[in-house]
């Protein structure tokens, strides 16, 4: 697959995610998203978008309230998309060094929602190394970030069984069993 291919498949499985966790979400649209207050997301919180405390950043829980987290942002690790403003790649993301990285862990601070699209196979084993890269960026508690707002999907192409299904963090309730 080339460069560009394995990036157009990056955007539509985040795409996907986005429009599986709109239409599946858990209950209905609670709080508009701030600054369009015609915008409804199912249950996008009631925090500012990513209120940042220093050495903290806040960000909206799944059902409503707030989470403070490591900021994030500031992580030299932390890669800011030049194309989408307001998104940050956390793992995996936009480093030429890694033409094929397994999984892509990403934030996208106008909706408060952390996304992990999974590459390559074992799924299970991807997921796990994204689940502990991104609970060691925010600092939280495996109970904690259960309550965040997130998705974890494939890639089309990787596995049709999963395509469009939020898999949940390992540890978290609900969670698929991957292989």
């Amino acid at each position: 697959m080339t460069t560009k291919t394995f990036m157009i498949a990056g955007v539509v499985a985040i795409l996907l995610g986005f429009l599986a966790y709109w239409f599946f979400g858990t209950g209905p649209a609670t709080n508009p998203v701030q600054g369009n207050p015609s915008t409804n997301f199912p249950s996008a919180g009631t925090v500012p978008n990513g209120t940042s405390q220093g050495n903290s950043l806040t960000v909206a829980e799944i059902q409503q309230g707030s989470i403070t987290v490591r900021n994030f942002k500031d992580d030299p690790t932390t890669v800011p998309d030049t194309h989408n403003a307001g998104y940050y790649y956390l793992a995996g993301g936009i480093n030429p060094a890694i033409t094929h990285p397994p999984y892509q862990v990403f934030y996208d601070e106008a909706h408060q929602y952390f996304g992990i699209t999974l590459y390559k196979e074992p799924l299970g084993q991807y997921r796990k190394e994204a689940e502990q890269s991104l609970t060691k960026s925010l600092g939280l508690t495996q109970d904690q970030m259960c309550r965040l707002n997130y998705f974890i999907g494939t890639a089309p192409g990787v596995d049709d069984l999963y395509l469009a299904k939020n898999l949940g963090f390992s540890f978290c309730p609900g969670a698929t069993a991957l292989p």
